[in-house]
């Protein structure tokens, strides 16, 4: 297996690995942050159709990095500036992945719209650090959305 990862659109028809991994993330590093209200609403959000959708919409994306065979991360962007899924195998967090993936969606943010001006997230709470150390910064405090916490951040796009 390369060391090297490799990032990518999604092809169509990889949808069920993409959401076997996050459910595998949002599983292990997500929900235990989420009331079962909250894990449901996720669930109900979430779903091989909704990433087919966003891969397909003219203002969104859903990009994938992979290690060899296996898949280690993913970002999905919607609306042409939001940050709507980003999960990286907890054993590959740390490694810039997530990084690398936020800097793709800033990518594809820029081609939606050239004078776009920032990129938004609605960070879970254990992922307010990694967007603050990837120059996004709180909006607001901590909201609640029926059991979904999050603190919508942004970023000046460069």
């Amino acid at each position: 297996m390369s060391d090297e990862v490799c990032y990518r659109q999604m092809e169509r028809g990889q949808e069920p690995v993409v959401f076997s991994l996050i459910q595998r993330v949002f599983d292990a590093c997500v929900a235990p942050h989420y009331s079962p209200s909250g894990v449901a609403r996720f669930y109900a959000q979430v779903s091989e159709t909704s990433l087919r959708e966003k891969a397909e919409d003219p203002v969104g994306g859903v990009f994938v990095a992979a290690k060899g065979a296996v898949l280690v991360g993913m970002v999905a962007l919607a609306r042409g500036h939001h940050i709507a899924l980003l999960f990286v195998a907890p054993e590959y967090q740390g490694k810039g992945i997530g990084r690398a993936l936020v800097a793709l969606a800033a990518e594809r943010c820029r081609e939606i719209d050239r004078h776009g001006k920032t990129m938004t997230v609605n960070a879970s709470p254990n992922s307010v650090p990694f967007y603050e150390k990837a120059d996004f910064v709180p909006a607001s405090g901590e909201r609640d959305d029926n059991g979904l916490r999050f603190t919508p951040m942004t970023k000046p796009m460069s």
